[in-house]
């Protein structure tokens, strides 16, 4: 690693002590804050770039072998790294994640939506110069903001278990001398943007 590149911990934001929990849910907090799923306007494709070190990040410390090289300076950062290698962690992941944990990443989206709901609401009904409008828009735009981000986290991880599934229904076929099965394709961000409008 230079001297200018980010540490994985870094990436991460967490310490050099962090343990195999905390590792895990920083990498959750980040992975989903980067998705390209999340971020259908990342133009200039910088959140699919972090996306990917998130990945990496994770893949190298939540390694004990992996982890131990990288602290020493011996590790060799792979090539050719894209969104698809690290897709495949992220679903992994996502796919894995206990009943509770899922619950608890659907209310964090669910919150932060309305969050930002209630602040960009009132602007779009009139502001400060209509009280009504503000106090309307706010509870508008919390609802649509909750429910949009709710239902975002939400496919997010259908589509990854679904992909875990398909990746072990392929084995399977594999190793049975089978054809592989036919994909499916799961609601979208889109899906979710056309059933609130």
């Amino acid at each position: 690693m230079s001297e200018n590149e980010e540490s994985y911990y870094d990436i991460l934001g967490i310490g050099r002590d962090a343990d195999e929990k905390e590792i895990r849910k920083a990498y959750l907090k980040a992975s989903l804050k980067y998705h390209p799923d999340k971020n259908p306007h990342d133009i200039d494709g910088k959140c699919k770039e972090r996306f990917v070190k998130t990945g990496e990040a994770y893949e190298v410390l939540s390694d004990p072998v992996k982890r131990a090289a990288y602290d020493r300076g011996t590790w060799t950062r792979p090539k050719n790294l894209s969104f698809e290698s690290y897709r495949h962690t992220f679903d992994d992941h996502v796919a894995n994640m206990s009943n509770e944990e899922v619950h608890l990443a659907f209310g964090v989206a669910s919150a932060l939506g309305c969050l930002v709901g209630s602040i960009v609401g009132p602007r779009m009904l009139g502001g400060k110069k209509n009280k009504c409008g503000s106090f309307l828009g706010s509870a508008v735009g919390s609802a649509v903001g909750g429910h949009l981000a709710q239902g975002l986290a939400k496919s997010i991880h259908e589509q990854s278990v679904e992909r875990v599934t398909y990746k072990n229904d392929c084995n399977r076929s594999a190793a049975r001398g089978q054809a592989e099965p036919p994909t499916a394709s799961g609601p979208g961000w889109i899906d979710i943007l056309d059933s609130v409008m």
